[in-house]
């Protein structure tokens, strides 16, 4: 029966559990002492973590900012995030913590500095090199509940490390959120869940992107969520999983902008309160918050953060037992041996010979590695041939089953035969790196048997890093299936298109002119009016000068003249003329000068106005025969262009007729050519592109792995043999070879029968 925990038992536990940590089988195995490091973390603290997970581009930021209610965290379609990232929910404040690798804290740093601590571009930091984490402090519930959300790295990170770092934060963490994206749960979304249920077994599965769900299509969130439980339903059922989980599904995306104030608008349109809370509702929001809430307050009676944690724990003890009784049956079962035969010179022979015999036996593991390596390669080989074939074939079976005369069903497999084959391929990856990672632990064990053999020592086979090909971020070309008709009925719609474009061209210019002429029309009509008003004012002038040209005057004046004297001229001649004073008539003509002069003032005066009109009115009579030229000329383009889209138009309906009439009498025959095409393409695409893509990354990933489990082994055969001789030169001296696999088993087994208890 479970026993109800109290902190003194808690205690006892870390106790037990720290001491397994110091037995030597323990102390030697790295990942070991991480996975014990994380249950005793999980064990001291009362803080309750919740693991957040998900694929690339499953909107893990968006979500969280949506928890947070405000957009903080980076989130884009890039991978961004450099560093660990945790949300703590502690006060209304809103700063954060950095903890860097050398082992120094900054605190309380504004959050609107975030970015420069967490994101590969930022300019301050080498974030991945220096910064551990980074902790924001922020009021996320309005429970008073001590809870931290880990924004783990992702699942498919370009960083080689990111899934080995999430798996750990997973491992350390109480809880699970995972994201799911909006096609839904994936082949990789399932390797992953059954990995990760080893170390939770409390998820809280989330379907994102409920927004984006095409409902016209049939798709609403409550069918997703349903087809999700199904999924999930049909994983733990191939194993048995002690795994309570929950499936709901949310828009992270309209969560946050329903909580997040800074954010006004949504689809173009103010947000006011009562549309913030539609929005939130029908976000699937409080969905999410109640499941969270739930785990808290089971956390809070203490349902799930411990008791897991010692079930996980374990877990883990009862396999350390398994192995530890059998290396303490072979260690004794080894010194049972040696006791007859315990003599000095015996010991001396067998270390002489090991040391002597240690690089013959060395090469033999090189040279069968290499067998091995070459034996893999060629199975790899063999089985992208015969997977390919298969995709072939399944192509080939369908397209059989097609109707000879079901036009609409081969023009549907057309469409979605590049997704069957690319989801073929997929497959046929995952097939092959299982097959190559499974040769490869095999060898590995096979050399640690054979170490074993040499050294006379147990081996225990090493974890090493598995060189799989992944093609999820590789673009593999599409198949090219297309029809030349449509190709040229999309070309002549595109000639209509800017035949169109030309014509609106046309009559804005068009429009232009028509508003330049407007203008200068304006400005015509003003020098008109100007010229009327001076016109109006000459006449008035005139009228007071006078109409009629004034006459000269007929005036008298005295002049004084030379006369002669009269007679026969003596006295002209002796005396000369005589001066005499006459009044004399004459015309004066100042009048008329003066009339003049003043109506020459006024036409030059009112002539000005006048020829300023007529330079107006002939720049518009030029502007008018321009416009209307360029009326006729756009008018007469546009009968041109109308007709050429008629042209074009014509030529379309002809081709689809012609398509049509095509299709029609000959629709057997194009059915088997169509079915060919795909058949060529398919065949094509899979020996010329995908099959050389494959093998060459394979042969690479091949390579690589060889020289990893080389590495490795050779690690694992210089302990062995150093320990070995070590205990030879033990046994010469008169000591019993050093074996404490008893006591380190002893130790392990009463660290069960202490956590049984509670289990």
């Amino acid at each position: 029966m479970k026993k109800k925990l109290t902190k003194r038992d808690v205690s006892e536990i870390i106790n037990v559990l720290e001491k397994v940590k110091k037995v030597d089988f323990v102390a030697l195995n790295k990942s070991l002492q991480a996975t014990l490091d994380n249950m005793l973390e999980r064990l001291k603290t009362n803080t309750f973590r919740l693991a957040v997970v998900g694929e690339f581009s499953s909107g893990k930021s968006t979500f969280l900012n949506a928890i947070i209610g405000k957009d903080i965290l980076k989130h884009g379609v890039q991978e961004t995030t450099a560093t660990i990232t945790e949300i703590q929910n502690l006060s209304e404040a809103e700063n954060f913590d950095v903890y860097y690798v050398n082992g120094t804290t900054e605190k309380e740093i504004p959050i609107d500095k975030l970015i420069e601590y967490t994101s590969t571009s930022s300019k301050l930091h080498n974030v991945a090199q220096d910064i551990k984490k980074v902790v924001i402090k922020t009021r996320m519930f309005d429970e008073q509940a001590d809870v931290c959300l880990v924004d783990t790295p992702g699942l498919n990170g370009v960083a080689d490390y990111h899934k080995e770092k999430t798996i750990e934060l997973i491992e350390s963490s109480h809880a699970c959120i995972y994201l799911i994206q909006v096609r839904g749960l994936s082949e990789s979304d399932r390797s992953f869940i059954k990995l990760i249920s080893k170390y939770q077994h409390n998820i809280i599965f989330v379907q994102n992107f409920i927004d984006a769900l095409k409902e016209s299509e049939g798709e609403t969130p409550e069918q997703k969520v349903n087809e999700q439980k199904k999924i999930l339903e049909e994983i733990f059922s191939e194993e048995e999983y002690d795994i309570k989980y929950s499936v709901v599904g949310i828009s992270a995306k309209n969560a946050l902008i329903s909580r997040d104030r800074e954010i006004k608008e949504y689809n173009g349109k103010i947000l006011d309160e009562e549309g913030r809370k539609q929005l939130l509702e029908q976000s699937g929001y409080n969905d999410v918050k109640d499941q969270i809430t739930k785990l808290i307050l089971e956390n809070e009676k203490g349902t799930i953060q411990k008791q897991d944690t010692i079930k996980a724990a374990l877990i883990l003890l009862q396999q350390l037992a398994a192995v530890l009784r059998g290396k303490s049956d072979v260690e004794e079962e080894k010194w049972n041996e040696s006791l007859d035969g315990r003599k000095q010179k015996k010991y001396v022979l067998l270390k002489n010979r090991l040391q002597e015999n240690k690089k013959a036996y060395w090469n033999k593991i090189e040279n069968f590695t290499e067998a091995r390596k070459i034996d893999i390669q060629k199975k790899i080989n063999n089985s992208l041939q015969e997977k390919l074939d298969e995709i072939i074939k399944i192509v080939d079976k369908k397209l059989n089953n097609i109707k000879r005369d079901d036009l609409y069903a081969i023009e549907h497999y057309i469409n979605v035969v590049p997704n069957e084959v690319y989801s073929g391929i997929m497959k046929v990856e995952k097939d092959t790196n299982d097959l190559m990672n499974a040769g490869f632990n095999n060898v590995l064990s096979t050399i640690s048997f054979r170490i074993q053999e040499y050294a006379g020592q147990e081996a225990e086979t090493p974890r090493w890093d598995e060189h799989s090909i992944n093609l999820s971020n590789k673009e593999v070309s599409s198949l090219k299936i297309g029809q030349e008709e449509e190709m040229i009925i999309a070309k002549e719609n595109q000639k209509i298109l800017e035949e169109k474009e030309k014509i609106k061209k046309g009559r804005q210019e068009l429009e232009k002119s028509k508003h330049e002429l407007n203008l200068l029309s304006i400005q015509k009509k003003i020098e008109y009016e100007e010229q009327e008003k001076a016109y109006i004012k000459k006449q008035e002038r005139l009228d007071a000068v006078g109409r009629i040209k004034p006459s000269a005057e007929k005036k008298t004046k005295q002049e004084t003249v030379l006369e002669d004297w009269g007679g026969l001229g003596i006295l002209d001649f002796f005396l000369g003329p005589i001066e005499t004073t006459k009044t004399v008539e004459y015309w004066d003509h100042s009048k008329i000068e003066k009339w003049e002069k003043e109506v020459e003032e006024i036409e030059k005066e009112y002539q000005e106005k006048e020829d300023r009109y007529k330079a107006i009115e002939i720049r518009y009579k030029q502007k008018e025969k321009i416009y209307k030229e360029d009326v006729a000329i756009t008018k007469a383009m546009e009968k041109i262009r109308s007709k050429e889209i008629n042209q074009r138009e014509r030529k379309i309906e002809l081709k689809k007729k012609e398509l049509e009439e095509k299709r029609k009498k000959a629709k057997i025959e194009y059915i088997g050519t169509l079915k060919n095409m795909v058949r060529d393409n398919v065949r094509d695409y899979l020996d010329e592109d995908v099959f050389v893509f494959l093998d060459d990354a394979f042969q690479s990933a091949v390579k690589m792995n060889k020289e990893q489990v080389l590495k490795l082994g050779k690690n694992l055969f210089d302990i062995s043999f150093t320990k070995r001789i070590q205990e030879y030169e033990n046994v010469i001296n008169g000591m019993k070879p050093d074996s404490d696999i008893k006591q380190q088993s002893d130790t392990i087994e009463k660290a069960i029968k202490l956590l049984e208890r509670y289990v």
